[in-house]
C-alpha cells in the first residue's frame, strides 16, 4: 500500500461525498415534494449518501479505490512471473473471458475490481515484456482496425437477426472485457502514449469533470430527470437534436457545479490536504502495529496451547 494512492483515495473520497450528500439529498426532497415521502427509502439513501465508498453507491469509483489500494501488492507478485508465465495467465485469462459476452457466458466478472485487475494483467504483458510494440503506432492502428472492424461486424449481424431482444446491451463493444474493447482500448493507450507532450490546463480540468457528470447521472435524482426528459423525446432527427442538446446542457451544468466545488474545497477541505495525508497515514500505520502486534500474540498463544496438548499425549503415553 502507497503513500501516493492513499491520497488518491481520499481526494477522491471527499469529492464521492459532495456529489453524493448533494444527490441523494435532492433526490429525497424531490420525493417528499411529490408526496412519495418514504421514511425507510429516506434512511437508505442516506446512508449510502453518507458511507459511498463502502455501499458502492457508485462502481467505478469504488472499484478504482479498491484497485489503488492493492495495485502495489499485485504489481510485486506480476513482477516475480517470467514472461512465459505472464502470457500463460493472459492468455488463459483471455480464453476465458475475451470471447464469450455475457448473455452467453454466467461467469461475468461484471463491472467491478475483478475487471480492474482483469485489464490490468492484460496491459501489464504489454508494458513489460513487449515494450517495442507499445510504442509502435503501426501496431496500435492494427489493433483498432481488428477491434473496430470485428466488434461493428459482429454487432451489426446480431442486430440484423435478433433485432428487438436486447443483444445490443450485452454483446461485443458494450462489453470491456471482450476482445473488441480491449484491442480498441490498447490501441488508444499507444496512440496517447506516443504522441508529443502537449499540456493544456484547460483540457486537463475539463477532463476531470467527466467524473462528475457521470457521478451526477448515474444517481436516483440524475435518472429521474433523465427519465422525465426521455419521455418527450421524438423519433427522428428531432429527436436526435433533442438529445444531443439535453448532452450538452446537463455536461455544462455539471461542469459549472464542479467549479463551484473546486473552489469551495479550495478555501475549505483542501486548505490542510497534507496534514489530512500525514494523519491517515499515520492512523493507518497505528493500526497496522496493533492488529501486527496482537496476532502475533494471538499465534503465539496458539502455539503454547499446541506444544501443551502435545506434552501432555506424550506424557500419558
Amino acid at each position: 500500500m502507497r503513500r501516493a494512492n492513499i491520497g488518491r483515495c481520499w481526494q477522491l473520497e471527499k469529492q464521492l461525498w459532495f456529489w453524493s450528500i448533494l444527490t441523494c439529498g435532492s433526490f429525497i426532497v424531490v420525493r417528499y415534494v411529490q408526496g412519495q415521502a418514504d421514511v425507510e427509502l429516506a434512511a437508505y439513501w442516506s446512508a449510502r449518501a453518507l458511507l459511498p465508498f463502502s455501499t458502492n453507491l457508485w462502481w467505478y469509483p469504488t472499484s478504482y479505490m479498491l484497485f489503488l489500494l492493492i495495485a502495489p501488492l499485485l504489481t510485486q507478485g506480476l513482477g516475480y512471473l517470467s514472461k512465459r508465465q505472464h502470457g500463460a495467465i493472459c492468455m488463459a485469462l483471455i480464453a476465458m473471458y475475451a470471447f464469450l459476452p455475457s448473455r452467453f457466458f454466467p461467469m461475468d466478472m461484471k463491472y467491478s475490481i475483478v475487471l480492474f485487475i482483469y485489464l490490468y494483467i492484460i496491459i501489464s504483458f504489454f508494458r513489460w515484456h513487449l515494450p517495442e510494440l507499445c510504442k509502435s503506432r503501426k501496431f496500435a492502428r492494427d489493433l483498432l482496425a481488428v477491434g473496430l472492424i470485428f466488434g461493428i461486424s459482429t454487432q451489426f449481424v446480431v442486430q440484423c437477426f435478433f433485432p428487438n431482444n436486447g443483444y445490443l446491451h450485452y454483446f461485443w463493444l458494450n462489453t470491456p472485457r471482450c476482445l473488441p474493447s480491449i484491442c480498441i482500448s490498447i490501441a488508444l493507450l499507444i496512440f496517447v502514449t506516443t504522441a508529443h507532450s502537449r499540456v493544456s490546463k484547460a483540457v486537463n480540468w475539463l477532463a476531470a469533470s467527466t467524473l462528475s457528470v457521470y457521478l451526477v447521472v448515474t444517481t436516483p435524482v440524475g435518472e429521474m430527470v433523465l427519465r422525465t426528459f426521455a419521455k418527450a423525446v421524438h423519433p427522428g432527427v428531432g429527436g436526435i437534436v433533442f438529445n444531443l442538446l439535453m448532452a450538452v446542457i446537463v455536461y455544462l451544468g455539471v461542469l459549472m457545479m464542479d467549479v463551484l466545488r473546486h473552489a469551495v474545497f479550495s478555501k475549505t477541505v483542501d486548505l490542510n490536504e497534507l496534514d489530512q495525508l500525514e494523519w491517515i497515514w499515520g492512523y493507518l500505520l497505528r493500526a497496522h502495529d496493533i492488529i501486527a502486534s496482537r496476532f502475533r500474540v494471538y499465534v503465539g498463544h496458539v502455539l503454547c496451547l499446541s506444544e501443551s496438548s502435545d506434552r501432555s499425549s506424550d506424557s500419558k503415553e
